[in-house]
């Protein structure tokens, strides 16, 4: 039992990582798009 807590809440760490990750190329795309391009 221990172990599949442990692994559901390894999925929803994963999950939240995954989520930070979209979410900072994301502004980052933004940023690019924002600045003149040379």
């Amino acid at each position: 039992m221990n172990y599949i807590s442990s692994s559901g809440s390894f999925m929803e760490d994963m999950t939240f990582n995954l989520r930070k990750k979209l979410v900072q190329c994301f502004l980052l795309c933004l940023k690019i798009r924002k600045e003149p391009k040379h």
